[in-house]
């Protein structure tokens, strides 16, 4: 069983501060979910 990683990101994050540790982290072999908590939709 591969080692899990629950990444939690900010409303104003980057795209770049999150995928480079996530697409790194998937590049060594763990299962990674990232989310954001109170993430509000934006539909226009």
């Amino acid at each position: 069983m591969s080692k899990r990683v629950l990444m939690l990101c900010g409303d104003y994050g980057e795209d770049y501060e999150t995928m480079v540790p996530f697409q790194t982290m998937l590049a060594v072999g763990y299962t990674v979910h990232a989310v954001c908590p109170d993430k509000r939709r934006v539909i226009s």
